[in-house]
């Protein structure tokens, strides 16, 4: 009786410890040019994916990040006398997306995000 117990013990424990390996990436990328600078930035941590890109004046940049379950990206283009910024984060039971642009005349934002 005692090495059923123990048996069932170590099965037990082998069934929380192994947990299926979901595959993780991101990616980010910036690019201006004249009067520009922009900044992107991506992580994963667990099951937690983290996008964020700005840029102001000439610029573009864009960040996503996807975990097995989570996918979070930013895309922001700006020209001119202009600005955007994006953010999106996607975790279990939560998702959020945030952009803010602004110009001056003469100037063109454009930034958009997602969190699923």
């Amino acid at each position: 009786m005692k090495k059923l117990a123990v048996l069932v013990l170590l099965i037990g424990l082998l069934v929380v410890a192994i947990q299926p390996v979901a595959a993780q990436s991101s990616y980010a990328s910036s690019s201006s040019s004249g009067f520009g600078a922009s900044s992107s930035f991506a992580t994963t941590i667990g099951p937690i994916a983290f996008a964020q890109a700005n840029s102001i004046g000439n610029a573009t940049a864009s960040a996503h990040a996807y975990t097995g379950g989570q996918a979070a990206g930013a895309y922001v283009y700006s020209y001119g006398p202009a600005a955007a910024a994006a953010q999106g984060i996607s975790a279990p039971g939560y998702t959020q997306a945030q952009t803010l642009t602004f110009s001056f005349p003469g100037g063109y934002a454009y930034g958009s995000a997602y969190g699923n």
